[in-house]
């Protein structure tokens, strides 16, 4: 009899432990995985990704007609080449994404330039100065308005730098005066240069016949309106 009240109270107190095992269980606070805070996804926009793919080509021009004070069409293309190929298309290279289409394929229609998506007139760029190898771009990037560079050239090794890019004349000029002043401070020989419209590097007389290239410059369009008119 004494066996059996002992086995009892033993069961007893093995229950009362698991269940103040699993009460701790509940009670015991759970460490959760704090939440990861949402990524940020950059967007860039079409015509910003353009100007970013041209501006490897604009800083290897910059740096060669410091040096040279002009870029042969040869240079050109090799540059061209190395650091944005996708514009050196068999005719004309473009991208339907900066473009207006619901106005622009019934300018092209008529042999007239496209408008990008922000209003703004295109042209069509010579990449060599020559008559062959077209780019249609915004009427600003082409012609490089606000989109100065300034250049450094170590006058001992002849060696030159990129200092900055996409600049107003106003802040190239400013920029220029600033880094003088750096520089003599410190004893850098070195001179620094203000670039303009890199995209035309080229001195002398067009190499392009006009009258001709409009002709021509209509039937591209004309055929790119057909080609997005589809797509």
């Amino acid at each position: 009899m004494r066996l059996f009240f002992v086995v009892a109270f033993l069961q007893v107190f093995s229950l009362q432990s698991s269940f103040a095992f699993d009460a701790d269980k509940e009670n015991e606070e759970i460490p959760s995985t704090p939440p990861q805070k949402a990524q940020r996804k950059s967007v860039v926009s079409p015509l910003t990704s353009l100007e970013n793919d041209l501006s490897p080509v604009r800083n290897a021009l910059a740096i060669k007609k410091t040096i040279r004070g002009h870029v042969s069409p040869e240079s050109i293309e090799k540059i061209y080449k190395k650091f944005a190929p996708k514009f050196l298309t068999s005719e004309m290279f473009y991208d339907p994404d900066i473009l207006d289409l619901e106005t622009s394929i019934e300018r092209m229609s008529l042999g007239l330039n496209p408008l990008t998506y922000r209003g703004e007139e295109t042209e069509v760029h010579h990449l060599k100065q020559t008559p062959t190898k077209q780019a249609l771009l915004p009427k600003g990037l082409h012609r490089s308005r606000n989109r100065y560079i300034v250049t450094k050239q170590d006058l001992l090794s002849g060696e030159v730098s990129i200092v900055a890019t996409r600049l107003t004349k106003h802040k190239a000029n400013e920029i220029i005066k600033e880094s003088e002043i750096q520089a003599l401070e410190i004893g850098e020989n070195v001179k620094f240069y203000r670039i303009g419209n890199v995209l035309h590097p080229a001195t002398g007389p067009s190499r392009i016949d006009r009258k001709a290239f409009n002709i021509e410059r209509q039937k591209i369009l004309k055929k790119v309106a057909k080609v997005l008119k589809f797509d």
